[in-house]
């Protein structure tokens, strides 16, 4: 499975969508989709992101779980999680770092 990211962000807002993994669906006939979600993240300066559970119209978060990432540090995650058809799950900045960060998902 290919990796999911926005690219390197360069100074970017907080709320900045670093990674989405777009809308799921699960195999014919299913109501759910299991995810097993490999989390890469890294920065140049320390800052905090946040990983979100999104709902299926994209418009509030299920579940959410905020982490800082060190100045020239790096975060690598693996995270298991059960979504419903259509639901998402995302990685955004909380701060408004200067610097560089970049998040990978892959699913």
């Amino acid at each position: 499975m290919p990796w999911i990211t926005g690219g390197l962000q360069t100074n970017p807002a907080a709320a900045t969508i670093l990674a989405d993994t777009g809308p799921r669906s699960g195999p014919a006939g299913s109501t759910e989709v299991i995810l097993e979600l490999a989390l890469l993240a890294s920065s140049s300066v320390s800052c905090g992101v946040e990983i979100q559970h999104r709902n299926t119209a994209n418009n509030t978060n299920i579940w959410q779980h905020a982490f800082r990432l060190a100045a020239d540090g790096c975060v690598n995650e693996k995270i298991c999680v059960t979504i419903a058809n259509g639901e998402r799950v995302r990685v955004v900045m909380l701060t408004a770092p200067t610097g560089l960060v970049q998040a990978s998902l892959r699913v």
